[in-house]
């Protein structure tokens, strides 16, 4: 497998890892395809958020 596409796999399933992360047995609270799916969306966004802030972080300590 290229480098490349390893690397691609990886950042993939630490994706994955932390969208389950803060779940119980890796299940949720909701019950429901919506709320599952809403609540997907959410985390996906707020971990999304989360990595765009960090990375705008060290780019300012790096211009700093």
């Amino acid at each position: 497998m290229p480098r490349e596409l390893f690397n691609r796999r990886c950042n993939v399933e630490a994706s994955v890892f932390q969208l389950v992360y803060h779940t119980r047995n890796k299940k949720l609270k909701y019950r429901g395809k919506v709320r599952v799916q809403l609540w997907a969306f959410c985390r996906a966004a707020w971990i999304n958020v989360r990595r765009i802030t960090l990375h705008q972080a060290k780019l300012a300590e790096m211009a700093a």
